[in-house]
């Protein structure tokens, strides 16, 4: 957890739980600056003292939590957390405090010039270090998913070698299709029993969007994959009449037709049609389109 994040969450907690106990401590900030506690600019200004205070407190919090390793969780993370907290309310304190002596003239130049100070101090060592870090961590995610998108890419490219493939679009020797509006009639032409898994795909880059079709069932049993179900009172899964699911890995055997439909984005319409076809009797891939040899995550920019 950032410094900001701390900020913010105590902020609101001060607004939402303790507001009454807020406005009053805002007031005796005020009496102390010796402004009319009823006066709304000096409510205002006691506020800005306040809000002020909590980003010194931020920014204290935050330097103590890259200082120290928090990857320990239990014991040692409860402890680390409740040093943070201390370590807000003092930053709150001393930041108040520094803004007491600069705006000591309390006059309006000088409540603006402390502004101004404050501002710079909190952008320099709180905001810009936070999107700093934001950025930098983004940039190692994008690096991780980069990584392993790779590795896994060579892994598939592998696979390749030993099974047989065909781009997009090309249907497979084992398989009859016809298109029928916006379903496809598919068919085993072999004379084993295969999974076949019928994808719409579209170029992404170096990846593929892909979007799966399947053969929908009617009163399908809950539970089971790809149906849909809800948990009786004794935490069995029960389904209801009428209950359908749509079946993304059927199996067809020889000489039978599939009714394949899909719920694709209308950008599918003219997508290309990927395969991947496995034999029932050893599980072994006997046809993939080149796309399926694409990792599907992470997905890259």
């Amino acid at each position: 957890m950032d410094g900001w994040q701390i900020f913010l969450l105590m902020a609101i907690f001060l607004v939402v739980a303790k507001g009454p106990k807020v406005l009053a401590a805002v007031k005796d900030t005020a009496r102390r600056y010796g402004d009319d506690p009823e006066s709304a600019g000096a409510l205002v200004w006691a506020t800005a003292v306040w809000i002020m205070g909590m980003g010194f407190g931020a920014m204290a919090t935050r330097l103590f939590w890259k200082s120290v390793s928090t990857g320990s969780m239990g014991l040692g993370g409860m402890v680390y957390l409740l040093v943070a907290i201390v370590v807000f309310a003092v930053g709150c304190g001393v930041g108040m405090l520094l803004i007491e002596v600069i705006s000591k003239s309390r006059g309006v130049a000088g409540r603006a010039i402390t502004a101004a100070a404050m501002l710079v101090v909190l952008c320099l060592g709180l905001f810009l270090p936070a999107r700093h870090d934001a950025a930098t961590a983004d940039k190692k995610a994008a690096a991780t998913d980069l990584a392993w998108f790779e590795s896994n890419l060579a892994e598939l490219q592998a696979q390749m070698q030993g099974t047989p493939h065909a781009p997009p679009g090309t249907v497979p020797p084992q398989l009859d299709v016809k298109h029928e509006g916006n379903a496809l009639q598919v068919t085993n032409a072999g004379n084993e029993s295969l999974w076949v898994n019928v994808l719409y795909v579209l170029p992404h880059g170096r990846q593929w969007e892909r979007c799966w079709a399947g053969i929908v069932q009617q009163d399908c049993t809950a539970g089971q994959t790809g149906c849909p179900y809800r948990l009786d009172t004794d935490g069995t899964k029960v389904s209801a009449p009428g209950i359908t699911a749509i079946d993304t890995n059927p199996v067809l055997r020889p000489g039978q037709t599939g009714t394949f439909t899909h719920t694709c984005d209308p950008r599918f319409r003219d997508a290309a049609l990927e395969f991947r076809l496995v034999a029932m009797r050893d599980r072994k891939a006997i046809f993939k389109s080149d796309s399926a040899f694409v990792p599907d995550q992470p997905w890259l920019p």
